[in-house]
């Protein structure tokens, strides 16, 4: 099940669509269309009042991803983001997801990450995030691997 169709709000595949499942391909060049696609996903977290999202629940099975950085509320994509390095301390959070709507799970994430991505612009970047903020990307990477908060 897909919901919404408005141009620039892109469907969220709902689960148990079989599609969440798709391990996402790297993006090997930004063009204008992998721009299109980031502000569309940005969009449709506004609409939708997330604060992460995943190429693959928008059916666009490349490694990309968008969120709210906690600490400035700015709009943050990364291309093909990699976790280098992580902390062994866990901490746990009340997760929600727009593909499981209405279903919430504390799920065990590393409290500080180390994450290589993109840029739009194509610059190769380096970042640590810690609690929330290392909490969502890690769950929108899982999303890339096709992995559901709920396994």
């Amino acid at each position: 099940m897909i919901i919404n169709n408005n141009e620039n709000i892109l469907p969220i595949i709902i689960y148990p669509d079989k599609r969440l499942a798709t391990k996402a391909k790297p993006i090997k060049k930004i063009t204008k269309y992998i721009k299109d696609i980031a502000n569309k996903m940005i969009n449709t977290m506004v609409f939708h009042r997330a604060i992460g999202l995943s190429g693959t629940q928008v059916n666009y099975h490349k490694r990309i991803i968008c969120f709210v950085e906690q600490n400035s509320k700015a709009y943050k994509v990364m291309i093909n983001p990699t976790i280098t390095n992580k902390s062994d301390d866990l901490i746990k959070y009340q997760e929600g997801c727009l593909s499981i709507p209405e279903t919430y799970v504390e799920v065990p994430r590393h409290r500080e990450i180390e994450v290589k991505y993109q840029s739009l612009s194509g610059e190769e970047i380096i970042e640590t995030y810690c609690n929330l903020n290392s909490i969502i990307i890690q769950h929108e990477i899982d999303h890339l691997n096709g992995k559901l908060m709920i396994e």
